[in-house]
């Protein structure tokens, strides 16, 4: 035989040396289910308490709170901002003022006098 046929559960025995979000990612977001979660925190940057309402699927959830994956590959279908306000507590506006570089990454011109603190 040229080539073995193999069942579905041959080939998650073959993977399951792989991170979860590996198999996990190739079913689209809308066959997912997804969970809103409201977070407040306290930004690390500026001392403000923040409140954000964040939706990702459920298993994304699961795999950051493990706290086996770095974030970006635990729940990558979050934004940079929302994957950022979960780790530092700051919004983008905050995080943005703070490093005027990622701005200018985007074109976006900034002013000494546009920080706040």
């Amino acid at each position: 035989m040229l080539f073995e046929v193999l069942n579905i559960s041959d080939i998650l025995n073959i993977y399951s040396d792989r991170p979860l979000t590996t198999l996990n990612l190739q079913e689209p977001l809308m066959t997912k289910k997804m969970e809103s979660r409201t977070i407040t925190k306290k930004s690390m940057f500026s001392g403000k308490t923040h409140t954000l309402v964040i939706t990702a699927p459920v298993e994304e959830w699961k795999l950051w709170e493990k706290g086996l994956e770095l974030i970006q590959h635990a729940l990558p279908s979050l934004t940079a901002a929302e994957r950022e306000f979960l780790i530092t507590g700051s919004t983008d506006e905050e995080f943005n003022t703070l490093f005027p570089e990622n701005l200018a990454i985007r074109g976006e011109d900034i002013f000494e006098d546009d920080i706040p603190f």
